[in-house]
């Protein structure tokens, strides 16, 4: 929704540092997912490092268009 971008970057990277990793929520989907909310934020740099790091984990991950 656009709320709350600092909170949600925070969150994610939470999850990508904790270890915790699961199925459901691989890590190639939390960096695109952070990706995403730093690219809204206006950090294209970090946003275009974190679809690099997703990409080198999943090669063939498309995200859906929006």
């Amino acid at each position: 929704s656009g709320r709350e971008l600092d909170l949600a970057a925070t969150l994610t990277r939470q999850y990508l540092n904790s270890g915790h990793l699961s199925e459901a929520s691989p890590a190639f989907r939390a960096h695109w997912l952070l990706g995403e909310l730093l690219e809204m934020r206006g950090d294209h740099a970090a946003a275009e490092a974190e679809f690099s790091a997703a990409h080198a984990l999943a090669k063939n991950y498309k995200p859906s268009a929006k």
